[in-house]
Parts: structure tokens; sequence; C-alpha cells
């Protein structure tokens, strides 16, 4: 399973949708803001095993809002194909792109993985599919 992170997530689905990231964890409350959040709190969800709690605190929003974002973009996924279309192509985005290099995820990984033995950084990079330098 390939790792994510919320910002990763975020970025994606700005990038897909047009917006800023800033605009994506703010206020905006508009029907087309809230659809694409929608869609970037579902797959935060499945991608990285975050908890509602945790993905709230990334988009400055409670965990309850977070639940029924979610609950939300699983109806659309069912009864909208444009919605559908979208979270696909971001699902393959997200997918696609490498974590970016200032990602706070990927940062601490490769700390802890230059505590280890080069074998272990080896497989765990193997298994993460990244290429890592000798």
């Amino acid at each position: 399973m390939t790792m994510h992170s919320l910002s990763h997530i975020a970025q994606c689905t700005a990038d897909e949708a047009g917006v800023t990231v800033a605009a994506l964890r703010g206020p905006d409350r508009s029907q087309s803001m809230h659809r694409i959040r929608c869609a970037s709190v579902y797959l935060s969800k499945r991608l990285t095993g975050k908890s509602y709690p945790e993905i709230g605190r990334y988009y400055s929003r409670d965990h309850t809002t977070m639940i029924n974002a979610d609950r939300k973009a699983i109806d659309l996924l069912f009864t909208d194909d444009e919605f559908s279309a979208f979270v696909a192509r971001l699902k393959s985005r997200c997918a696609s792109q490498a974590m970016p290099a200032n990602d706070p995820l990927r940062l601490a990984v490769i700390e802890e993985m230059q505590k280890c033995s080069p074998i272990l950084v080896q497989a765990v990079a193997r298994f993460m599919g990244v290429k890592v330098e000798d």
C-alpha cells in the first residue's frame, strides 16, 4: 500500500480541482468547495488510515464534520457521475504522484530510515516504491 499524507492528498485535490490548498482548508462553504472537500476527505480517510479527528484537525474542522463529508462523498459516488469521475481522477493523481520532497511524513520516514541498517533501508524503500541513493 502506498503511503500518503493529508497534505499530499490535499495538494493533489487542489491541483485537480484548480483551487489552492489554503482555499480547500479555508472557511469557504460554497457547494462547489464543499464537494471538492468531500472528495478530499473521502480519499484522506481511505489512503492515510487517519481518524476523523486527525483529518478534522488538518482541515480545521470538527470530526463530525469530517464524518458528514465522508458520508456525503459516498452518497455522491453512487448518485453523481461527475463527482465519481472526479474522485477517480483524484485517486489516480494521488497514486501516480510521488510525495513532495518537503512532505512532513516523507521527511519523518527518511529521518527514521537513516537510523537503520542499509539492508533494512533498502527493504523499506522497495516496499514503499522509493528509490534510495547509496
